[in-house]
């Protein structure tokens, strides 16, 4: 899987947003996943204002033009934003796919000011992109290590995070962190993408199944990086040792086969 992280300053400005989008997918090829930010395409106010200002028309519409572009390009995109869902909000990744696919993730475990604003999403799913088995996850979510288990569980040989964390940039080695151990602990490629600000508490990264950056960004420009993530790296090593007499988690009856070990990891 080629993957390419397109970190931009996210606004509160659709049509502004979409137009830095059509600008990264200039950087992708037939082929690739291009990971946007959380929010990328509705923006992301912290306290949730500009909410009475989004158009949900719009919002379909500027989404179906990035698809059109997405599909002529051959490319698989995933972005963040907030979308009309029923009678209210959701924070949600939408991955598009060059053969017309649609799937979304909605964030489960929703921020404090986002609770009673947003609806919470139903599950933890995993979706077919290029091929691969991918779970997505959002923002504060880095936090709750067994969401990303449970989607390494079901299968997912990586994991996106698509993130909008800004304001405390002492935080960043703590966030920094989070993204290795998420790797590390599953064994599993941890794509994640923020928004670009000279604030930002959250590196843009691809870690490895061993816990390697393969990529970092910290700017508060916006700029494209690509990575080869050779999913035959992905193993259930640590995984298939866990206590699960002692724990409920537990892989899914039905859950597809997950790659091989990874070469030298078998370490006590």
């Amino acid at each position: 899987m080629e993957v390419v992280l397109a970190p931009f300053p996210v606004r509160r400005d659709v049509d502004g947003n979409l137009a830095r989008m059509r600008s990264a997918l200039d950087a992708s090829g037939p082929g690739d996943l291009v990971v946007f930010p959380e929010g990328a395409l509705s923006g992301y106010p912290d306290d949730l204002s500009g909410l009475a200002g989004l158009a949900p028309d719009r919002l379909r519409q500027a989404l179906d033009e990035l698809h059109v572009l997405a599909s002529s390009r051959g490319v698989h995109v995933v972005l963040g934003t907030l979308w009309p869902e029923g009678d209210g909000w959701v924070n949600a990744a939408a991955h598009l796919g060059p053969a017309g696919e649609r799937q979304w993730y909605q964030k489960v475990n929703l921020a404090t000011h986002e609770r009673g604003v947003l609806t919470a999403g139903p599950g933890l799913p995993v979706f077919h992109i290029g091929g691969v088995l991918v779970g997505i996850q959002i923002c504060r979510e880095l936090r709750y290590p067994e969401q990303w288990r449970w989607l390494s569980l079901q299968g997912a040989k990586v994991l996106i995070h698509v993130t909008h964390a800004v304001g405390a940039p002492q935080a960043l080695p703590v966030w920094r962190s989070h993204l290795v151990s998420r790797a590390a602990e599953n064994q599993r490629f941890v794509v994640s993408v923020n928004t670009a600000d000279e604030r930002q508490m959250c590196p843009s990264m691809v870690v490895g199944p061993r816990g390697d950056v393969r990529v970092e960004l910290t700017g508060a420009r916006a700029e494209t990086a690509r990575a080869s993530l050779d999913v035959a790296e992905v193993s259930d090593w640590y995984i298939s040792q866990a206590r699960t007499d002692l724990l409920a988690l537990a892989p899914p009856k039905d859950a597809p086969t997950r790659g091989g070990e990874v070469p030298g990891a078998q370490v006590p």
